[in-house]
């Protein structure tokens, strides 16, 4: 999109949302989850992958409205996020954007560090980046964590004033991170639904394990920075809402599949179960 065409992009939004009755879905899930600001973009991220780019753009038009000059940004990574990046433009001046997490997964270009690099790059704002990977022994990530490069942009990541990332399924994201079977039955036992900088979250949003990240606790740790949730898919569902009981953003951006789903588990009489949509 063009600046202009980027600049009306929230009108837009608001517009679809109107005729499509997604902003009654808004008002529900902001009343039900006590949340400040939630966005719905139409549309199945599971069944139309076009979706990822609607929802990118809504994400951009709330950093927008939020961000503010010399503003650190950290951005986690995962198919929400580049899509988000690829949305940004030109915002505020002497904007840092950092990966908010190391890379796991085999796809490169949603890396944490590939995606704050575009980000980066679409806002014409300063980068750092992290170079490491996730999943490290606590001895390793300790190390790591204190070599130059990598110490910088850590410092920076845990100052941020906006953080932006995405939920994952817990079943999905063990499988991504490799880890072991002993590893996984913990999750089953304690019926981990969700997994957020490496937390992985029940249905409640308690913390039930996590794993070696260089993100651990920068939510609880920098409660003052403004957290931007975004996600799609109804088969997400039950995550996002254990993420958000978990740590409550101040803006959530979704597509319809997932509100929906939401909306459907949070009104189910015995609250929603543990089984996550295959």
């Amino acid at each position: 999109l063009t600046r202009a065409g980027r600049a009306i992009m929230p009108e837009i939004l608001a517009l679809c949302q109107i005729f499509t009755g997604l902003h009654q879905v808004e008002e529900a899930l902001e009343q039900a989850l006590g949340l400040p600001g939630v966005t719905v973009v139409p549309g199945n991220s599971d069944q139309d992958p076009h979706v990822l780019r609607s929802l990118g753009q809504a994400v951009a038009a709330v950093v927008r409205r939020h961000v503010k000059d010399r503003m650190i940004l950290a951005v986690s990574g995962g198919s929400t996020m580049i899509a988000a990046a690829r949305a940004m433009g030109p915002m505020a001046e002497d904007l840092m954007v950092v990966p908010a997490r190391g890379g796991f997964g085999s796809l490169a270009e949603t890396q944490a560090d590939a995606v704050a690099s575009e980000m980066a790059r679409r806002m014409g704002a300063g980068c750092r980046l992290m170079h490491l990977p996730e999943g490290m022994d606590q001895e390793t990530l300790s190390k790591a964590a204190r070599l130059p490069g990598v110490a910088d942009t850590l410092r920076m990541m845990r100052s941020a004033d906006m953080i932006l990332f995405g939920v994952g399924r817990a079943d999905e994201t063990a499988e991504k991170r490799g880890l072991d079977a002993g590893q996984v039955e913990v999750l089953k036992q304690n019926k981990a639904v969700g997994e957020v900088l490496g937390d992985f979250i029940d249905i409640d949003g308690r913390l039930v394990y996590r794993s070696g990240t260089l993100s651990a606790e920068l939510l609880d740790n920098k409660p003052d920075a403004i957290h931007i949730v975004a996600a799609g898919g109804s088969r997400k569902a039950l995550a996002i809402l254990a993420a958000v009981r978990s740590h409550p953003p101040h803006a959530l951006v979704l597509d319809e599949g997932a509100a929906r789903g939401m909306l459907k588990l949070i009104k189910e009489p015995k609250g929603p179960a543990n089984k996550q949509e295959a």
